[in-house]
């Protein structure tokens, strides 16, 4: 369990650092950069050279185990001597043949004890609930926090992964250890679940209002105060956010923003010219007094038409210097203005909190699953398990959530005529989604383990078959 928790965290870090390479290196653009498009596809080419190694030392393997070949030689050698070792052989596998019969033949019988036993559905469905709510979560928690949080591809797929890898080693090695060192009664475990999961229902709902203010953008939705300082520009929906020069304001794109000019001979890229922002710098040239006030003699007209005041002749000075209006638009830098809300710490903490309760349940809910079925139906039942998970609880997860969260959209990239990806979200309501659907499936998971304890109070975990308390499954149906 540990292993299969420990494979996708790695794979969130190893994304996350093929993200914060380039494709092609440009020292002009920033990590902040959401436009940035990393060699993702590195991590498949690392992958399968690693599949490829790992393929290689499996080739060692002997064919039978060496175990089986001596036992094999010495049965061979006695029949030798009985001069029957080829009819013992065919023995065997007409017995093989038969058991393999019986067996598909007893499979309806052992779907029925297995479905009969209130223990074992309480605790399919709580696993498949659960790996619903975990699905739903982490599939798109880079991108929430990409989206929310103003944090780069890179960044948001290494804190999903480092967040979840340290919670989850902290929660298997500590259950682990608990179970083994105390033995707790089935009753205690199935008491130990219902609450673990709902504290995990209620730790999603503590994500939920751990948030930073909704960020405004200034474009397709919403216009700059001057209106119509970038009407003229007839921009498109590819978004490609800029940071005005006072690290507070965000334009959809360069374009929103007014801007017609760039500039390369810094180390990052930085927009010019941007007539919907201001230069804080340089503030507007302010026009001269004597431009606001009219001259007494322009009211009083002279006596004769030919006379005219010598203020006429008299220009002022400050007409004859033109303001370069120029220096009167800000700049901007591609990407999110800098990040000044303090609760993104307090969400990673809470959110590996999170992980760590549930990753402990999981634990707990493995052992149940497998002492609540007969011996020789325990196969059966990890088997139906794994296809249930995959096929009602990992593979539904992004089609759940994704549906969901496109509600949330406000603006969609338009790809030849249809919609694309969503370039902006309502990051209040983006919010509210990404954690209410997890925890509603995670206290439908508690419904389960609720079913789990109603019926748990005689079943055995320890194999204590001299512990009168406890019962042992057998083949008919359990609680």
């Amino acid at each position: 369990m540990l292993v299969r928790m420990v494979g996708p965290v790695c794979g969130f870090l190893l994304g996350g650092w093929c993200l914060s390479l380039w494709v092609v290196p440009s020292p002009h653009t920033n990590t902040n950069d959401p436009t940035r498009h990393g060699p993702w596809w590195i991590g498949y080419l690392l992958l399968a050279c690693g599949l490829l190694v790992s393929c290689g030392f499996l080739y060692l393997c002997p064919g039978k185990l060496a175990g089986e070949a001596v036992k094999r030689k010495e049965v061979r050698q006695e029949e030798a001597a009985k001069k029957q070792w080829w009819l013992d052989e065919f023995l065997v596998c007409n017995r093989k043949r038969k058991e393999a019969r019986r067996y598909v033949h007893n499979l309806p019988k052992a779907l029925k004890r297995l479905f009969g036993s209130k223990i074992w559905v309480g605790n399919l469905f709580s696993s498949v609930t659960f790996f619903l709510a975990i699905a739903c979560y982490f599939n798109f928690k880079s991108k929430y926090l990409e989206t929310h949080f103003g944090k780069s591809a890179s960044e948001a797929n290494f804190y999903t992964g480092l967040s979840t890898l340290g919670a989850s080693l902290l929660a298997v090695a500590a259950t682990a250890a608990f179970m083994r060192w105390t033995r707790p009664s089935s009753r205690f475990l199935a008491s130990y679940d219902v609450i673990l999961t709902l504290l995990g229902c209620v730790s999603y709902v503590i994500l939920m209002f751990l948030s930073c203010p909704q960020l405004h953008i200034l474009g397709p939705l919403a216009r700059s105060e001057a209106g119509e300082c970038s009407s003229e520009c007839k921009c498109s929906l590819q978004f490609s956010p800029v940071c005005a020069e006072d690290n507070t304001t965000v334009f959809y794109s360069a374009c929103y923003a007014g801007c017609s000019a760039f500039d390369l001979s810094s180390e990052s890229l930085v927009y010019r010219a941007c007539r919907c922002i201001g230069n804080f710098s340089n503030p507007f040239i302010t026009v001269p007094d004597t431009l606001h006030t009219v001259p007494d003699t322009l009211h009083t007209v002279p006596g004769t038409l030919h006379t005219v005041s010598d203020t006429f002749h008299t220009v002022p000075d400050t007409l004859h210097t033109v303001p370069d209006l120029q220096r009167t638009w800000g700049s901007a830098t591609p990407g999110y203005c800098p990040d000044t809300c303090q609760v993104f710490l307090w969400y990673i903490l809470v959110q590996m909190l999170t992980t760590t309760i549930c990753a402990s349940g999981r634990i707990t809910n493995a052992v149940v699953q497998l002492r609540a079925v007969p011996e020789e139906d325990r196969e059966l039942s990890l088997g139906i398990l794994g296809v249930c998970i995959s096929l009602f609880g990992i593979l539904p997860a992004p089609i759940i959530m994704g549906t969901a969260l496109d509600s949330a959209c406000l603006v969609w990239e338009n790809q030849c005529g249809h919609p694309g990806h969503c370039n902006f979200y309502d990051s209040d309501k983006l919010r509210i989604i990404m954690h209410l659907v997890p925890a509603v499936f995670a206290f439908a998971s508690a419904l389960g383990d609720l079913v789990v304890l109603y019926y748990s109070r005689k079943m055995n975990l320890y194999d204590d078959k001299d512990n009168d308390d406890y019962e042992v499954p057998r083949n008919d149906k359990l609680a």
